[in-house]
């Protein structure tokens, strides 16, 4: 009898944690299939006080990168649950071996995810890479994954992924709090980065066209 209730109360345990886990797979699928899905989401805005060291750690570390590559957005971007991804096709590189021109590449940053909680998307400060435009991109290695074919490159582990469109942008600023750094996708989505100042986006902007200029197409 304790066997039978046993096996009863293990069998309705999968069917819930299946029933949950289908339930959060197919909102994830509805939500990420939709091309517009970042619309849905908030992020989250970047000053200088939130970490002042950033510009100097980064004009001192990037040019020592173990891979810096000039590479062309194809536009597509793989959400696997809570993380994502971007896919590229390498036009130059500038440092590093294994890597060649003309590879078909992915990159990732660990901090990048997805929280479905609150429909906010931790994008590190920047904007997604956009279809057909080219980008300077410093990486520190390749990840280790159990599929020989998979070319996942990880970026440096800075607050800032080093990704700099080889374009400027026209960015909209806008303000937030110490307790709200978040502000709908919709209103940042044609920035480069997801800045709160003047201040902040003209720190990053020198810093970029300085690595532009080290590295130009």
């Amino acid at each position: 009898m304790l066997n039978k209730i046993l096996i009863s109360l293990i069998a309705l345990s999968v069917i819930v944690a299946g029933g949950i886990g289908l339930f959060f797979r197919q909102t994830y699928t509805d939500v990420s299939a939709n091309e517009n899905m970042l619309e849905q989401f908030t992020v989250a805005l970047w000053d200088l006080d939130l970490s002042p060291t950033l510009i100097d750690t980064m004009r001192q570390v990037l040019p020592d990168s173990p891979i810096i590559i000039r590479a062309k957005s194809d536009g597509r971007t793989h959400y696997t649950f809570k993380n994502f991804y971007q896919n590229v096709i390498v036009e130059e590189v500038y440092q590093g071996k294994d890597i060649a021109v003309g590879d078909q590449i992915s990159i990732m940053d660990f901090s990048w995810y997805v929280v479905f909680d609150n429909m906010s998307i931790n994008a590190s400060f920047i904007n997604l890479m956009q279809s057909n435009e080219e980008y300077l991109i410093f990486l520190e290695k390749k990840l280790d994954t159990i599929h020989p074919d998979d070319q996942i490159y990880l970026t440096n582990d800075l607050i800032m992924p080093p990704i700099f469109n080889y374009e400027d942008k026209e960015h909209e600023i806008l303000s937030v709090t110490d307790e709200d750094l978040y502000v709908p996708y919709s209103s940042v989505k044609y920035n480069e980065f997801f800045v709160s100042s003047e201040e902040a986006l003209i720190e990053l902007m020198v810093l970029k066209h300085e690595l532009l200029a080290q590295y130009p197409r």
